[in-house]
């Protein structure tokens, strides 16, 4: 998607802002506080519905009223114009694309992929496995149409057995496992076909630069090492119960 138009409605200290940006390289630039992290804030926010900058959505809103929103008109590789916009009120967003409400805000997020370079990118490398796993979740919810259904299966079965451990329901253990085992062996094996295509993406580009930095690889090993996901869990029922 390339975005030729972009509105922005009180946002931070964004009170109206319109922008059509040139369809292969913008530079920002002004005075401190003049506005140039929040535009590129509405464009990540309107891409993740999510910021990147803090995880309560009510400080995005501006003084002017009590709701923000973020308009684009966006151009895909097929040359069709997509109308595009997210809108919070209170505790509430709402999203609509071409003219029509979206019931699910990752309708919206998905057509508009959008790659992240700030000051924190280097926890990607240095950080917990729980980013980099962010990251290859975020790559995956793009390009594999799938993911996002396992996904959610997976999540809504791990909060359950975690509610099952603190309640001391060992008896609902072997059901919800097998479902957990089931999705997370699948979520497994998306995560390490989306990291081989990364790897093989990323290798020519290395080889390409004027220094060298040395053999690089990039590969997923999931956090139940060699065991299945089943064995782990078993072997370690009885601590998870203590």
């Amino acid at each position: 998607m390339i975005i030729q138009e972009l509105r922005i409605e009180n946002l931070r200290n964004l009170g109206s802002a319109q922008l059509q940006p040139n369809a292969r390289l913008n530079v920002l630039y002004g005075d401190n506080g003049a506005g140039k992290t929040s535009v590129l804030e509405a464009l990540v926010v309107l891409s993740r519905g999510r910021s990147f900058r803090t995880t309560q959505a009510g400080e995005l809103i501006g003084p002017r009223q009590a709701t923000f929103q973020i308009f684009a008109d966006a151009r895909n590789e097929q040359g069709r114009v997509h109308k595009m916009g997210l809108e919070r009120s209170g505790k509430r967003w709402r999203g609509r694309m071409d003219g029509e409400d979206l019931q699910q805000l990752s309708h919206l997020t998905r057509s508009l992929p959008l790659v992240l370079l700030e000051p924190e990118s280097h926890l990607l490398i240095s950080g917990s496995p729980e980013t980099r796993r962010r990251f290859i979740d975020w790559g995956m919810f793009h390009v594999e149409p799938s993911f996002l259904d396992v996904w959610r299966r997976y999540s809504k079965a791990l909060k359950q057995r975690n509610a099952a451990l603190r309640q001391g329901l060992a008896g609902v253990l072997d059901s919800l496992d097998a479902v957990l085992c089931e999705e997370g062996e699948a979520l497994s094996r998306l995560r390490a076909s989306h990291a081989a295509a990364i790897s093989n993406r990323i290798t020519p580009l290395l080889e390409r630069m004027s220094f060298r930095l040395g053999d690089i690889s990039i590969e997923y090993h999931p956090g139940w090492g060699a065991e299945t996901l089943k064995e782990s869990l078993g072997r370690n029922r009885t601590r998870d119960l203590d």
